[in-house]
């Protein structure tokens, strides 16, 4: 009896381990076509997993430069949830590892030169929304760094500038007849961008329009920088 009472309370302790933990999964989307965008920060990542509020958290980090082309290469990097019974100085030595395996990934590609004359974002933003969403993660996030000004075969920004600037809706409404996009509910898009001159900040503002009409069915929450999309 005493043998199963002891196995009944290792199962609970157990139940209690799985329930406690918590999973984050995070996409890093770096335009690098333009030197006036921000370079992405480890402030950003870690705010966002905060290990400190929720120490068992697990977490997945996709990384992936912006260019000509719809996919460039993507670099892979997680932290398992931690137990009830793991040890607690091997979890902090697992912790300190992976977020300075994050910063030193996001610091050697900040230090790399880039020669991209052309801003391929939606395909790969898409990419990894999509593939955010189908985790089973507690926590979504996208962060864009990025004008989201497109400049590819799928839309020219700068041919149909006028347009754009003039009825960003018809954009949105073009762009809808060409890609898919799926239900994105529980995911967020952070988009980390700063204009610096009054013609930036209305082409900025022309595409926040027509991303908040391109996902306006989709269920994405959509933030620039730390303010939603609608009150913009």
């Amino acid at each position: 009896m005493k043998k199963l009472f002891l196995l009944c309370i290792l199962v609970l302790f157990c139940a209690c381990d799985i329930d406690d933990t918590h999973t984050v999964t995070i996409s890093i989307l770096a335009d690098r076509t333009d030197t006036i965008i921000p370079e992405p920060r480890i402030e950003d990542i870690t705010s966002l997993i905060d290990i400190d509020a929720q120490p068992n958290t697990g977490a997945e980090i996709r990384f992936q430069n912006i260019g000509d082309v719809d996919f460039l290469p993507v670099y892979p990097l997680s932290l398992k949830p931690s137990g009830l019974f793991d040890n607690t100085l091997q979890r902090k030595s697992d912790v300190k590892r992976f977020i300075h395996s994050v910063d030193t990934l996001i610091t050697h590609h900040n230090n790399k030169e880039y020669y991209y004359k052309r801003s391929s974002i939606l395909f790969s933003l898409l990419d990894h929304l999509t593939t955010i969403k189908e985790s089973n993660a507690d926590e979504k996030y996208v962060i864009l760094y990025s004008d989201i000004t497109e400049f590819s075969d799928l839309f020219d920004s700068y041919r149909s500038q006028n347009l754009l600037l003039e009825d960003p809706a018809e954009i949105a409404r073009d762009l809808k007849d060409k890609i898919d996009i799926p239900d994105l509910s529980e995911v967020t898009l952070y988009i980390q961008y700063h204009p610096s001159t009054a013609f930036e900040n209305r082409m900025f503002k022309a595409w926040c329009s027509v991303y908040q009409t391109l996902f306006e069915d989709s269920g994405l929450e959509i933030q620039i920088g730390m303010t939603n999309l609608s009150d913009m």
